[in-house]
């Protein structure tokens, strides 16, 4: 029975992100750096998922979980287990990504806003994501080094939530200062916001969960048992994460209602219509447009003799 409720969790925590990713896809208006970042991230959670059922498919096929001595040198559960920690430290390291380009959007938001391709911070921070979480993995399976590189994994879940306030503390205080007619600023600052405040309770609850499930594998390591309770942790996480994105983003809720109750033809084309409206180039010549209309159609002041 406990097998089949986890197998539950882990297909529906499945579920969940494929309709983020879904979402993210029609989600065209956000920043390309933001949503490549944030698809990546969804990846990683859904091939952290992947293991986590893999693994429950090994104890229904009675691949039994020994003592932990010998489950690493079962070949199965090894790479299992070796894909699962992998995907573990790489949602860490692209959650830090994530927070890293906002804080950098909001830095050089006028700028920012007219880049319509990849930046080298996203591509250096997808590299080095990707490397840091194989060599978590090495150390962990290969090397039995668990506590310090665990603590190590888990400082970057803390490094996203303090980037995260100062973004968001910052990216607001911007946003009062900042010049009223100049709207391609404005409305660059405006999606630093409104996502960096999305994300935000789903990192203290990456937080919270995350350094939960450590405990069961500090207790794992110091009482010579199986990590009970670490996947199931983790995956609870990966089942409420993409829900509070999607529910608290206002134009995500509403490409989320239109995949729930599979739109009609009609209402599908009208969103495409609006879609294409709403894409970063459009919009920026609509506000380029604007400020230029704006410009003449502000008096300007007399100057003094």
């Amino acid at each position: 029975p406990v097998t089949m409720v986890e197998f539950l969790l882990g297909l529906a925590t499945f579920c969940s992100l494929v309709i983020f990713l879904k979402v993210l896809c029609m989600y065209t208006a956000l920043h390309p750096n933001c949503r490549f970042l944030m698809i990546s991230l969804a990846l990683a959670l859904l091939l952290l998922t992947s293991s986590y059922m893999m693994e429950l498919t090994a104890v229904v096929r009675n691949i039994t979980l020994p003592e932990r001595g010998d489950v690493v040198n079962h070949p199965f559960l090894r790479n299992v287990w070796f894909l699962h920690e992998t995907a573990y430290a790489l949602s860490s390291l692209l959650m830090f990504c994530l927070t890293i380009e906002r804080l950098y959007a909001c830095l050089t938001a006028r700028d920012y806003v007219n880049l319509h391709k990849f930046h080298p911070i996203t591509v250096v921070g997808l590299v080095l994501s990707m490397s840091g979480s194989l060599t978590f993995g090495y150390f962990i399976h290969f090397r039995n080094i668990h506590i310090p590189t665990t603590s190590f994994i888990n400082s970057f879940e803390l490094g996203s939530l303090i980037l995260a306030v100062i973004t968001l503390y910052w990216s607001r205080r911007k946003y009062r200062e900042m010049i009223p007619n100049d709207l391609s600023y404005r409305y660059q600052m405006d999606e630093v916001i409104n996502l960096t405040a999305c994300i935000l309770p789903a990192i203290i609850m990456g937080v919270v969960f995350k350094l939960s499930a450590m405990i069961f594998v500090w207790l794992m390591i110091f009482t010579d048992r199986d990590p009970i309770g670490f996947s199931e942790i983790v995956s609870v996480y990966g089942f409420f994460f993409p829900w509070i994105v999607m529910a608290r983003h206002h134009r995500m809720r509403a490409h989320l209602i239109h995949v729930l109750t599979c739109g009609d033809a009609s209402d599908r084309e009208a969103r495409k219509a609006a879609d294409k409206l709403t894409r970063r180039v459009s919009t920026d010549e609509y506000f380029k447009a604007l400020n230029q209309e704006l410009d003449l159609k502000i008096p300007k002041s007399p100057s003094c003799v």
